[in-house]
């Protein structure tokens, strides 16, 4: 497996460089908290390639290691790095073998009264064994958030995304994002909001056009038209926090793209709760739901089948947790996911069992 170098890898290591020299700028005797985790698990996948028929089978390993490092200079200050570097070992599909490296930087400035400003970068390399389907992104983020009367918060941020497909430029694309929310705190026990969230997927190659009589079945793609998707995406959710820790979230997603076949309406259900059992041992589930109001006429090749896909489908989560020490935890976790494509060639299933050990130190 070979790792593959880009000009977001050189942003990424500069960004770097410029928070190390501003760390060694700022006062000595400031807190630092620094945090290594390493987690091991072996898991069962019944459907690797995610196929409708005739799925492929395999046991992994999964690795990951990350380093945090939460920098205090001072009190209405905050800075964070995050390293994460971690891959998938298949005993069978090598050709699945995957390596990611991840690197986070934030600031969060406090300082003003109920106010928070805060920037980020995030880049992510993706390194899948032969060089198929590697890629790297980097997502800019910078927010505002400032609390009111009433134990209310509103909040504006403003993203920017670079998708980079390392084999082919073809499925290159860029992201614009807004967003808003509103929030309450009703209780320390309750909270409720809203979001809405615009966005603006740019791609590099032409947007699709159904051409013939009455529309017929010719696709041509337009030559000096790139494919542009806006998707709105207005959000409700609430969350509790008692013994047991829950989140219900209900999402309308509209997307209207320039290419045929590519706008559609999905409603988007989010279900989570997470609650102690005995002593050291905790329970966590996780359930996503969709349905769709109109539904793609045509699949074809777009980045979101590279490296976005998962948020279409459907998904649910089952796991417990036992802390076996206070550097030890160990995971048993069950987990299905379903598409529900229109076409029978892109529907199917898969279940992923896994059981793992995490050292915190």
């Amino acid at each position: 497996m070979r790792a593959r170098n880009g000009p977001m890898a050189m942003i990424a290591a500069a960004l770097l460089s410029a928070l190390l020299l501003g760390l060694a700028t700022l006062p000595a005797a400031a807190e630092t908290n620094i945090a290594h985790s390493a987690t091991l698990s072996l898991e069962y996948d019944d459907n690797v390639l995610r196929t409708p028929s005739n799925p492929d089978q395999d046991f992994l390993l999964r690795l990951l290691y990350s380093f945090d490092l939460l920098y205090l200079p001072r009190d209405a200050h905050r800075l964070e790095l995050r390293y994460l570097i971690g891959g998938k070992k298949y005993i069978d599909l090598e050709r699945e073998d995957t390596l990611v490296n991840s690197l986070f930087l934030g600031y969060v400035n406090s300082s003003f009264n109920l106010t928070d400003i805060g920037v980020s970068a995030n880049f992510k390399l993706h390194n899948l064994r032969g060089s198929r389907s590697s890629y790297d992104k980097l997502l800019l983020d910078a927010f505002y958030q400032r609390g009111l009367p009433a134990d209310f918060t509103i909040k504006a941020a403003v993203g920017f995304d670079r998708f980079d497909y390392i084999e082919l430029d073809y499925f290159d694309y860029w992201v614009h994002r807004y967003n808003g929310s509103f929030s309450r705190n009703f209780s320390r026990h309750v909270q409720a909001g809203l979001d809405y969230v615009f966005s603006q997927k740019r791609y590099a190659f032409g947007a699709f056009r159904r051409v013939g009589q009455g529309g017929g079945d010719v696709i041509l793609v337009q030559r000096n038209t790139r494919r542009v998707d806006d998707r709105h995406e207005p959000q409700v959710w609430l969350d509790l926090r008692w013994r047991i820790r829950a989140h219900l979230g209900y999402a309308l997603r509209i997307k209207d793209s320039n290419s045929y076949g590519e706008s559609y309406t999905s409603h988007v259900l989010s279900t989570a709760f997470s609650m102690p059992v005995i002593d050291r041992l905790s329970l966590h589930w996780l359930g996503i739901f969709q349905w769709r109001d109109s539904h793609e006429e045509v699949t074809l090749p777009h980045s979101g089948g590279v490296e976005d896909e998962e948020e279409h489908l459907n998904a649910v989560a089952l796991r417990a947790t036992i802390h076996a020490h206070k550097i030890l935890d160990i995971e048993t976790r069950f987990s299905r996911y379903w598409s529900n494509e229109p076409d029978d060639n892109f529907r199917f299933v898969k279940d992923v069992v896994s059981v793992g050990f995490q050292f915190s130190f």
